[in-house]
């Protein structure tokens, strides 16, 4: 019991203090850089991961969600990410992949840890209705396509917009 009390205040403990870090000190834009922006807007926040005229974007409900997108985008990228930069990212081995799914994986006991990995994903988008789209930048337009994430599809529909500034 006193075993379980210490690992809740830890993680507590520790998502307090993501999430009062600035968005550059957060493990997924440590590991990748500049390709992350992270933002938390009033009614909801978005993950984009772009390494190149492409980008994979995560969007979540909810005035306080950027620090368990942010968990969600480090998870999936690493896990399922198809992007060939995230080679070396998910070769190694990630303490902060294995606390983010201890952070969340109580209710996914019992299963192995690829299962478990999938688990607290599900997990997590259903609790914040987290969405997924690719972005493709191209002639002065971006482009946003709504696909499934993790088999539940998106009702949402592809738009493109012209970028500002661009010729």
């Amino acid at each position: 019991m006193l075993r379980h009390r210490l690992t809740l205040a830890l993680t507590a403990a520790g998502l307090c203090a993501s999430s009062a870090a600035a968005p550059q000190d957060w493990p997924l834009r440590q590991a990748l850089g500049p390709a992350v922006k992270l933002q938390q807007l009033p009614r909801r926040s978005l993950v984009e991961y772009c390494p190149d005229n492409t980008c994979d974007r995560f969007e979540a409900k909810g005035p306080k969600s950027l620090a368990l997108l942010h968990d969600f985008a480090y998870l999936y990228l690493y896990a399922h990410g198809q992007y060939l930069y995230l080679a070396d990212f998910k070769a190694s081995p990630s303490a902060y992949a294995s606390e983010v799914v201890g952070r969340h994986s109580s209710s996914c006991l019992g299963a192995a840890v690829p299962a478990n990995v999938t688990c607290v994903l599900k997990l997590l988008q259903r609790q914040l209705g987290i969405t997924y789209a690719f972005v493709r930048y191209d002639e002065g337009h971006r482009c946003t396509v709504p696909e499934s994430l993790l088999g539940v599809p998106s009702n949402a529909k592809s738009k493109c917009t012209k970028v500002r500034g661009a010729a």
